[in-house]
């Protein structure tokens, strides 16, 4: 029910991501008002230092006398001001600040192309936040005004070039696309940004999923062991208990039986032993169920079933190599061996996220090396665990030790040594 409910909680987080996502984008396209972002801030500043540099032009240039002196500098002003009145942090229109940029802005390149019969652009930056506010809704009417209306006026200028107005118009476009293109750079930008936070999220909601997963694991695999545990303690106390109670019987009979019937002893006897065999095979079966599987295998056979169902299960890459002249060995000295691979093996999956593990067992005169190292995440800070501990005090009940060694990022490495005797 946990489980099921935390599931439920990523999912709904992560539709609610994609509607507002979705709301955001809907909002730009359709003109309502959006925040500030970083490049809002950019532009305007560039804008505004272009005005300024304007005023600069229109204060020291020596034509700008009277009248017209004045007029160029309040129309600087206002054009200035007014668009920027619809692009404020929490309050930008998509609609109107265009349509202000083209009636200030443009209509200050049209006095000036008309009136003065000059060839300034003033337009040249604010272009470029006109096409960074282009959406499906005005690219056309901001596209013919800008790239065609406002050079066509060249026309009733006497004289005009043909070429000048063409070249205003393909300067017009490319200060357009250049707005459009920062816009869309934006937009990706906004994208990846909540892609990537919502990765991250999802990655985390991923590894407490995976801890909970394995906390789960080791909760089922103690639980498994307690009741088995328990079960052949049942059946050990049961087949031990009856045993030895119907024997102690029985003995005491034949000791009451022995002098007056000593044919009746011999036949009790004869029982008991009966019952002491049974009892033996009954604790025999029991041990064997516990007993490791494969353990009549050679140890390399062994070693290779293993590892062979721990690559088809996992999916990691077990390499195996033997050194030495390779000789029998004790169940024990065999069994450790097998309990030691085993463990690495899970540990350098569970932990270390390994895809690749490298085994090598050393056959010496005098001792057996094993040794485990995998491509995992590695730490600078291991602390054994249950496993770990496990696997050393089995290698000192054979006067054996465990090396331990591990970096963040260089994977592990256990290395197992177990003295023998040939």
């Amino acid at each position: 029910m946990k489980n099921n409910t935390f599931l439920q909680e990523v999912i709904r987080n992560v539709i609610i991501t994609k509607i507002r996502l979705q709301e955001s984008a809907g909002n730009f396209m359709s003109g309502e008002p959006r925040t500030w972002q970083w490049l809002d801030f950019l532009l305007t500043m560039v804008r505004a230092g272009w005005f300024f540099i304007l005023v600069i032009l229109f204060i020291t240039d020596p034509y700008n006398t009277g009248m017209s002196y004045y007029v160029l500098l309040i129309w600087l002003l206002v054009a200035f001001i007014v668009p920027q009145l619809f692009w404020q942090p929490g309050n930008i229109q998509t609609l109107l600040y265009p349509l202000a940029e083209l009636a200030c802005t443009g209509g200050l390149q049209v006095y000036i192309t008309i009136v003065q019969h000059r060839s300034l652009s003033v337009l040249a930056v604010p272009l470029i936040t006109a096409g960074y506010f282009i959406n499906k809704k005005n690219r056309w009417w901001i596209l013919s005004s800008f790239v065609l209306l406002v050079p066509l006026t060249g026309l009733v200028v006497p004289g005009g070039s043909k070429a000048g107005i063409l070249l205003a118009a393909m300067q017009n476009l490319l200060m357009l696309a250049l707005g459009y293109i920062f816009r869309r750079m934006m937009d990706a930008h906004n994208k990846m940004t909540q892609l990537l936070r919502e990765n991250k999220r999802q990655y985390q909601l991923i590894q407490e999923q995976n801890q909970m997963l394995v906390d789960y694991a080791n909760q089922v695999e103690q639980i498994t062991l307690l009741e088995e545990r328990n079960r052949m303690a049942r059946e050990l106390h049961d087949t031990v208990g009856h045993t030895y109670t119907s024997i102690i019987m029985g003995m005491d009979a034949v000791n009451y039986l022995i002098e007056p019937a000593p044919e009746k002893a011999k036949d009790k006897l004869e029982v008991l032993l009966n019952v002491a065999r049974n009892g033996l095979a009954e604790v025999r079966r029991n041990i064997h169920e516990i007993a490791p599987e494969g353990q009549e295998l050679p140890l390399s056979q062994h070693i290779a079933r293993i590892t062979n169902e721990f690559s088809i299960h996992t999916g990691t890459n077990v390499s195996i190599f033997t050194e030495g002249e390779v000789h029998d060995t004790v169940l024990t000295v065999k069994m450790a061996i097998v309990r030691c691979i085993q463990e690495s093996l899970t540990n350098a999956l569970r932990h270390g996220q390994a895809k690749r593990i490298t085994i090598r067992l050393c056959y010496n005169p005098e001792d057996i090396i094993l040794s485990i190292e995998d491509d995992g995440l590695g730490t600078d800070q291991l602390t054994p665990g249950f496993g770990l501990n496990s696997m050393r005090e089995r290698l000192e009940a054979l006067h054996g030790a465990l090396e331990i060694w591990s970096e963040k990022g260089k994977g592990a490495r256990i290395t197992c040594v177990i003295p023998v005797r040939r």
